[in-house]
């Protein structure tokens, strides 16, 4: 059972990378970043 867990571990390791992430985030974050920047200037 314990290899298993390392095996399924190890797996999500390779498919999840924290950089994607982040980039993912700022994506869906930047039409709300341009409209408080929009908002500001008024």
């Amino acid at each position: 059972m314990l290899q298993h867990s390392r095996s399924r571990s190890r797996i999500l390791k390779t498919l999840y990378n924290q950089k994607d992430a982040k980039g993912f985030i700022k994506l869906f974050g930047l039409p709300l970043k341009v409209q408080a920047l929009v908002d500001k200037k008024r």
